[in-house]
């Protein structure tokens, strides 16, 4: 065995020999489960125990009571950073989500923030993964019959992916497209400068950038996943305009298809401090696969 060094850093250290070793075999096959601890869900009932086990094990440690509840978080520093507002709400802890939306040195409003998202279930910040919008299943669910108006040949491929939804990008961890970052069930982080308004997600650290320096949408754009975005502001509503789609991509678990022929023209404002308006609300595509654009 090579001679090991002991790490006294502030982030990995130093963990005893039996730890790692148990760790090792663990990592190959999980005891009485026959997979490795990195392929189980995180919703089974092995997870749970492991969490639970995690938990006893701190608070027996660190002599942490009852009444106390214990986070297991990712991200490191960067979670620590995004969770930096929370230290500048009143003594109360309650925000005036009724204030006005703060601007922008030049006037404009500022979106930078971090978002959640809107569910019927009106859960709030209780909601999870399995509580997301209508739109993230169903695209055209605000529209009047909650279909779109698809060409006979796109909707032989809608109703085929409805089918085996096994073949959604989505199902095998693969980028959602800009549409499903909006009616996705991911926080958002939104950093907005001047010439240019990035959007952030959780899911597989997926970024999306959209220029507002003034430059035009390039005549043949490399074709990508999230589009070559562009916008412009109308009053105070920021319209964004996207084309250079990966072909074939999924507008939402029920398979509605959007093509590289796909040009996506969004409209979002933000009335107060609380939340921003539009998004996934108020898509419109205009595809070839389509008969006529969206409402």
């Amino acid at each position: 065995m090579t001679e090991r060094i002991f790490n006294f850093s502030a982030g990995p250290a130093v963990l005893p020999v039996p730890v790692l070793e148990e760790a090792q075999r663990d990592l190959l096959t999980l005891a009485g489960v026959g997979m490795s601890v990195m392929e189980i869900s995180h919703r089974s009932k092995t997870f749970d125990q492991i969490i639970a086990r995690a938990e006893n094990g701190l608070r027996e440690l660190l002599s942490i009571p009852d009444n106390y509840r214990i986070l297991f978080l990712q991200g490191g520093a960067s979670l620590q950073f995004s969770m930096v507002p929370m230290n500048f709400l009143p003594p109360d802890g309650k925000p005036n989500m009724a204030a006005p939306a703060p601007r922008t040195a030049d006037g404009h409003p500022d979106f930078t923030g971090m978002y959640g998202w809107v569910t019927r279930a009106n859960c709030g910040a209780k909601c999870n993964d399995t509580q997301i919008p209508s739109e993230f299943i169903n695209i055209a669910s605000s529209l009047k019959g909650r279909v779109l108006p698809l060409k006979p040949e796109a909707l032989a491929i809608q109703k085929a992916r409805a089918a085996e939804q096994g073949s959604d990008p989505n199902v095998h961890c693969m980028p959602r497209g800009a549409p499903r970052l909006w009616t996705d069930d991911y926080y958002k982080d939104i950093v907005q400068t001047p010439n240019k308004l990035v959007l952030l997600n959780e899911r597989n650290m997926q970024f999306r950038q959209i220029f507002l320096d003034g430059r035009p949408l390039p005549v043949d754009p490399n074709p990508s996943w999230n589009g070559y975005s562009t916008g412009h502001w109308d009053g105070d509503t920021l319209v964004i305009q996207t084309i250079g789609f990966k072909d074939d991509l999924w507008l939402d678990a029920n398979g509605n298809p959007l093509t590289s022929a796909g040009k996506m023209t969004e409209r979002i404002t933000r009335p107060s401090g609380e939340k921003i308006i539009g998004g996934g609300e108020r898509i419109r595509t205009a595809a070839s696969r389509f008969c006529r654009p969206l409402p």
